[in-house]
């Protein structure tokens, strides 16, 4: 669920981006430049919150697994 939020944030984020710069909405190079900046700061920002759920992801099966492991559940 969250690479999906994560990748509809991206996706959406820089639609709008778009849509605005094709409308004539932002005329000025300066504001040009730090829509870019504030779109790549969203992107660092969805890719560290994405990196962090598949880490506590990964975390949560590994203390899975090794509780299994020690229950012997295992067919041995």
């Amino acid at each position: 669920m969250s690479v999906l939020t994560t990748v509809a944030a991206i996706l959406t984020h820089s639609f709008v981006v778009r849509v605005y710069l094709v409308i004539g909405i932002f005329d000025s190079i300066q504001i040009h430049i730090v829509l870019y900046v504030y779109q790549y700061i969203t992107y660092v920002c969805c890719i560290i919150s994405l990196l962090t759920c598949v880490y506590c992801t990964l975390s949560a099966n590994i203390e899975i697994f090794h509780k299994i492991k020690e229950e012997g559940i295992f067919i041995k």
